[in-house]
């Protein structure tokens, strides 16, 4: 079957954005539930999805002068796992490189503002997201 001719998008026309699965639409979702929980919560967004070669940081928050590197658990139903103990190993390791990067690439003195991880749990309820916000969900060394 022969392909349809396409023409391009005209220069002022915007391109269109990539299909996204339901789950990518599901972790926007909750990373927009857990933004608007953090800053109802007197926190500021510094970042959404720090990218480095590494990895991604969900959320940069700056909260009562710590900046927390938050990832964001959204789930469908109540899980079996709760979000802390789905970041496992790697993810933890892969979490604290990129916090580096993303430190580093910002010009953050890590010896004058503290820094922690975050793990922000959000679920469906009945009246819009129900977000639980675990500060300082684990430790990693920042060396």
């Amino acid at each position: 079957m022969p392909r349809a001719n396409r023409s391009p998008p005209a220069k002022d026309e915007p391109p269109t954005p990539p299909r996204r699965t339901a789950a990518q639409r599901r972790g926007a979702w909750g990373e927009d539930a857990a933004a608007a929980h953090v800053r109802a919560r007197g926190a500021m967004v510094l970042e959404r999805n720090a990218r480095s070669p590494w990895g991604e940081v969900d959320l940069v928050v700056l909260d009562r002068g710590v900046i927390a590197m938050c990832e964001v658990k959204t789930r469908r139903v109540c899980p079996f796992v709760s979000g802390r103990d789905a970041v496992g190993p790697r993810k933890r390791e892969r979490l604290a490189r990129t916090a580096l990067h993303v430190l580093a690439d910002r010009g953050v003195d890590q010896g004058r503002v503290p820094c922690r991880f975050d793990v922000i749990e959000v679920l469906p309820g009945p009246s819009g997201a129900e977000v639980t916000w675990l500060k300082d969900a684990f430790q990693v060394d920042l060396q």
